[in-house]
């Protein structure tokens, strides 16, 4: 693993690599720090299983097609189309804990405490659709779904999710936002973290063009984030100061004593001769 501390708004992060994933390490969040946005890459690819369009094959007519399979087809079709498109989302966090202690403090959560969260997500179409969209004729697309979540650690639900309406888009404009709030309920892993980051969200773009041999619909694409840490609130058995309880040492007795008794040794004086 690659290891390396970088410096963001006064505050240190970690960014590690391994096996190609990238883990973002936040500081721990609170109410007490107030918002933080965070730029977050989620990277799509087409799902499988669904109609996205239909495709002209010879002696067979129109064939329908997956989103897996039309991206695909068109990364060879049309300059500077991914087939794995990127996503970037400006996303603001904040959550405040909800103690059952009678001394809450902001920054910890009790077992079985409530933590609220509001996140906010600002999404910009993916470049590649917006550049390949260009290319066959497009000026705007429409966003028919855009599921995106939070995935909270060692709490109950494991996730705070929320789905955007219905939404045209500009490719003078290429963006969307949405709000998504909630509440989890901490678990009993009393020094664990409660952590908080973006789960995988579902995207479909509807774009409704013929284009060469196809008759494109509707996009469907699963994206994966960065592993993110977002926010974190640990989880304590007291939360606030504690006063111990007096103690009162019990009352010693000290054993009696007797001294053992003592006899002089016996003296005799030296004879004593007078002078003549």
């Amino acid at each position: 693993m690659n290891r390396r501390t970088l410096r963001l708004a006064g505050a240190a992060l970690t960014v590690s690599t391994l096996a190609g994933l990238t883990f973002v390490q936040f500081p721990t969040v609170s109410a007490a720090v107030g918002q933080r946005t965070s730029s977050v890459r989620y990277v799509c690819e087409g799902i499988t299983g669904d109609t996205a369009g239909t495709q002209g094959v010879f002696l067979q007519g129109y064939v329908p097609r997956s989103s897996a399979y039309l991206m695909s087809d068109l990364a060879q079709i049309i300059p500077n189309f991914s087939k794995t498109p990127e996503v970037f989302v400006d996303l603001t966090s904040q959550i405040t804990p909800s103690n059952l202690n009678t001394t809450p403090t902001p920054t910890e959560v009790a077992p079985l405490g409530t933590i609220t969260g509001n996140f906010g997500f600002n999404l910009a179409l993916p470049p590649s659709i917006v550049s390949g969209g260009a290319v066959i004729g497009l000026t705007k697309v429409t966003v028919t779904k855009a599921t995106f979540g939070i995935s909270a650690s060692n709490a109950t639900p494991a996730t705070i999710a929320g789905e955007f309406p219905p939404t045209e888009v500009l490719f003078t404009s290429p963006s969307v936002s949405k709000s998504v709030s909630g509440s989890v309920v901490a678990n009993n892993s009393v020094g664990s973290l409660v952590n908080f980051t973006p789960s995988v969200a579902e995207l479909s773009i509807q774009l409704n063009k013929t284009y060469g041999n196809w008759n494109i619909k509707t996009i469907s694409l699963r994206c994966t984030p960065d592993m993110v840490i977002l926010a974190s609130t640990p989880i304590r058995s007291t939360v606030g100061p504690t006063t111990a309880a007096p103690t009162t040492a019990a009352p010693t007795t000290a054993a009696p004593t007797t001294a053992a008794p003592t006899t002089a040794a016996p003296t005799t004086a030296a004879p004593t001769t007078a002078a003549p």
